[in-house]
């Protein structure tokens, strides 16, 4: 059975590597005929002598080519990641206006480190609760450093560290800021 098969597609020429370079270039052949017989008779000399001018087949193979060629690179599956560098940015607001950086950062995918040192409490827990909520609209998390740096990440990126500091602190979206 499979002996029929194979000398069915052989003589298909379907089991052929070369096939889909074969089938292009008598494509572009037949275009080029058909294009000729297509041609309806010109009524106006004038825009018959601007044709015969201009060199129609380069204009109609170019783009063919063209197509063919992006076509072929749309099937390409590798994405090369070498280009993809990961940046961390480290931000020190000093009132809650400055939380709108934090919240610009995360919506573009970026990963950044708040420290809320020297700044007062409200003023600190409210710029944690805004970042916290950015963090909860881009799906990603945000989790404490230390007593008052924490870390803000995107859904892409994946936080690790001691898990002890997260059993303790229930709140994940907004980690209370210690006094």
């Amino acid at each position: 059975m499979k002996g029929t098969v194979d000398k069915l597609l052989g003589l298909m020429r379907l089991s052929d590597d070369d096939y889909e370079e074969e089938f292009d270039d008598e494509y572009e052949e037949i275009d080029d005929e058909e294009e000729e017989k297509t041609k309806a008779p010109h009524i106006f000399p004038s825009k018959k002598k601007k044709e015969e001018e201009e060199p129609a087949p380069v204009l109609s193979e170019a783009p063919r080519r063209q197509t063919y060629t992006s076509r072929r690179t749309a099937n390409n599956k590798v994405v090369s990641m070498n280009g993809q560098g990961v940046e961390v940015f480290v931000i020190k607001p000093q009132d809650f206006s400055e939380s709108k950086v934090a919240a610009d950062l995360l919506r573009e995918g970026r990963t950044v480190v708040i420290n809320m040192e020297g700044v007062g409490n409200p003023e600190a827990q409210r710029t944690i609760d805004f970042i916290g909520g950015a963090c909860y609209a881009v799906d990603g998390t945000l989790q404490a450093i230390s007593k008052n740096i924490f870390i803000a990440a995107p859904d892409n990126i994946e936080v690790n560290g001691d898990l002890r500091d997260e059993i303790m602190n229930d709140d994940m979206i907004s980690p209370r800021i210690s006094e």
